[in-house]
């Protein structure tokens, strides 16, 4: 269960409470693209109640933040690297993921999102269990979502500082067959995501994965890291993993098109190249795709292997730094 902040709103003590959880996002705050999550702790009205599934549904997918997409979707084009937002609730249970082109994701858990009057307000949760509210916005349709910046007192403004507009409809046939448990092993839902640094001889995983090194030995920055949830990016990517006998010997967020249960340890990945073109292009266009593959992913008990990689990988714990995905620095 998440541990919740509930802040007194002004003063010295509000900001003093709120500022350990602003630690883990200052730097994504920074970014002036992402607007107006003020990402401040705040009371949850006691007139709230969680949203429905009708709602989760007209938020799941791609939302293009300040731009209309009018030369069509998302993944065909890259809206002049306007920062992009993916809602998924299918299989995570809630998420956010922050995507500014051409390659930068950063993810973040969304335990609860809660509605107050025609406001709702967006959760976020740390690594450790601890949540505080991310921000507001409200749903503006068919196709459009107003982002509501926070005051400093913690309370909603009714200014609106953006407009997010739909920009790409989920596709759930990615990982259709799969429960979320079985995605969890690759992608759970956390905060800053999760990557599996590649095994080190002579080294414990635990001090593989807290960052030790014993007798100044020196490990290579080798690490795999799957994104499965979706629901419209399906990619992975290999930092220092090639594969052995491709053109293409790089895995630089290639696109997952499928995942499958081959058994209860062994999950099947069917992949295709992603080849970088012109700035123009989108994530997922015709013009950048390249062969298909497979990569087997079987569960070896706190590490993964790979047989098409030839190579073992840690599964760290979420509060180990080596555990830590790709996000913004």
């Amino acid at each position: 269960m998440p541990t919740w902040i509930v802040q007194p709103r002004t003063g010295a003590a509000f900001i003093k409470a709120q500022s350990s959880y602003l630690r883990i996002f200052q730097k994504l705050l920074r970014n002036a693209s992402l607007l107006s999550f003020a990402l401040v702790c705040a009371f949850v009205p006691a007139r709230a109640g969680q949203i429905d599934q009708a709602t989760k549904g007209y938020l799941e997918g791609i939302w293009l933040i300040g731009k209309q997409p009018d030369r069509g979707p998302c993944t065909a084009d890259q809206y002049d690297w306007a920062t992009q937002w993916e809602f998924e609730f299918r299989k995570s249970g809630g998420r956010l993921m922050i995507f500014e082109p051409p390659d930068l994701f950063t993810p973040l858990a969304v335990p609860l999102i809660e509605k107050d009057g025609d406001r709702l307000i967006i959760w976020g949760q740390r690594r450790d269990g601890v949540a505080a509210v991310l921000g507001q916005i409200r749903l503006l349709p068919p196709n459009r979502i107003a982002l509501l910046p926070i005051r400093n007192d913690g309370k909603g403004s009714e200014q609106v500082s953006s407009i997010a507009y739909r920009c790409g409809a989920p596709d759930r046939s990615v990982n259709a067959s799969l429960s979320t448990t079985d995605l969890a092993l690759l992608t759970p839902n956390l905060t800053l995501s999760r990557s599996f640094p590649v095994v080190e001889p002579d080294m414990s995983d635990r001090d593989l994965c807290n960052g030790k090194r014993p007798d100044r030995k020196r490990w290579s920055s080798r690490w795999i890291q799957f994104e499965l949830l979706g629901p419209v990016h399906y990619w992975v990517l290999g930092v220092g993993i090639h594969r052995e006998g491709s053109e293409k010997a790089s895995i630089e967020f290639d696109l997952v098109r499928k995942v499958q249960r081959v058994d209860e340890r062994t999950l099947k990945l069917t992949i295709q190249e992603r080849i970088p073109v012109k700035k123009s292009k989108g994530w997922d266009n015709t013009e950048n795709m390249g062969k298909t593959y497979d990569l087997t992913v079987i569960n070896r008990g706190g590490r993964i292997e790979v047989p098409e990689l030839s190579t073992i990988f840690v599964q760290c714990e979420a509060n180990e730094p080596r555990g830590y995905g790709m996000h913004r620095p």
